[in-house]
């Protein structure tokens, strides 16, 4: 065999073979560690990571030290991923969605001072059975 025959060979082995391992093996280890899990059915979430929630959504809703401002007084999970929660009163609700095994990705999207309006759930991604269930719900 020819020098050039073998550098042919070589240079075929490491990119064909090799390059492709380094860079699965690379890309791999960079999505398992930076990217969170996106679920349909998180596990069920306390009061206290439910109040953290909502405290995070406005400043008016946390103190200086990211404590809540509000009392908590009742949470429902309305589907999987959703949930609501009453605070200060019996009128005052918050819809809250969290597509995370993670709670640092929950958030408010509705309430507590917001206009309900279902034309809006569907360019905010609630579903309509889950804004009925939040706007006909009353607390017990």
């Amino acid at each position: 065999m020819s020098k050039t025959t073998i550098r042919i060979i070589i240079g075929l082995v490491i990119s064909l073979i090799v390059v492709p391992i380094i860079v699965i093996t690379i890309l791999r280890s960079v999505s398992n560690t930076n990217s969170q899990q996106l679920t349909n059915n998180p596990p069920v979430r306390s009061s206290n990571e439910i109040a953290a929630a909502i405290a995070k959504s406005s400043p008016y809703l946390h103190s200086s030290k990211g404590e809540p401002t509000f009392k908590l007084l009742k949470v429902k999970r309305l589907a999987n991923n959703w949930y609501m929660a009453w605070i200060d009163s019996a009128t005052t609700k918050v819809l809250i969605n969290d597509p995370s095994l993670s709670t640092n990705y929950m958030r408010v999207l509705l309430g507590p001072a917001t206009a309900f309006d279902a034309s809006d759930t569907y360019s905010k991604g609630i579903p309509q059975q889950v804004f009925g269930d939040f706007v006909n719900a009353k607390m017990d």
